[in-house]
């Protein structure tokens, strides 16, 4: 999967910055991860997605290049560490908030580009747009939890360099636990 970036790394790097960093995360990926559309039913991607999630499919299409392959890679070391599962309608909100943001500012390229407390004011504009009210404590509470998980690239780079975690997938290792959804 080649080195992480180092934690010295510049959060803004640019486009082109990002995009390197990007295929650098994405290199080695199981093919069932670098599509732009998870489908929960899909074998490869069993556990990542949380129960109530499983007839709905993740898109990440409208989001540039480095966006798609944090995700990507993002969902990949859900299914690896088993430490979290998604719940998809939560992310294709989150996608949305994304897709809005780079509109509104075509210089942001990556998850990384922005604060958590920047996603967060963005990702209730749109939900006030969508919904026509403002979110919930509890919406607001939970979409938060999703963005914190992974909110910490540098962190999570280091996790995955350290465990090997992404490749090979851990749907080809035979001696990991089965989880159950939630």
């Amino acid at each position: 999967m080649g080195d992480p970036p180092q934690a010295s790394t510049p959060q803004r790097a640019g486009s082109a910055g990002r995009l390197a960093q990007s295929a650098a995360l994405a290199e080695g990926l199981p093919a069932a991860f670098t599509a732009s559309t998870f489908d929960p039913a899909d074998p490869a991607l069993a556990g990542v997605f949380m129960a109530g999630s499983q007839r709905t499919r993740l898109r990440t299409g409208a989001l540039p290049v480095p966006m798609r392959r944090e995700i990507s890679w993002w969902i990949a070391c859900c299914q690896a560490t088993g430490e979290r599962q998604i719940h998809a309608s939560e992310w294709n909100r989150w996608a949305a908030t994304a897709a809005d943001v780079v509109r509104r500012r075509p210089g942001v390229c990556s998850l990384a580009d922005l604060s958590l407390s920047e996603w967060m004011t963005a990702w209730g504009r749109v939900f006030h747009a969508d919904q026509g009210r403002m979110a919930s404590a509890a919406s607001r509470a939970r979409a938060g939890r999703a963005a914190a998980a992974a909110d910490d690239p540098v962190q999570r780079r280091r996790l995955v360099a350290a465990r090997r975690l992404v490749a090979p997938a851990r749907s080809a290792d035979p001696a990991a636990p089965a989880r159950k959804p939630r």
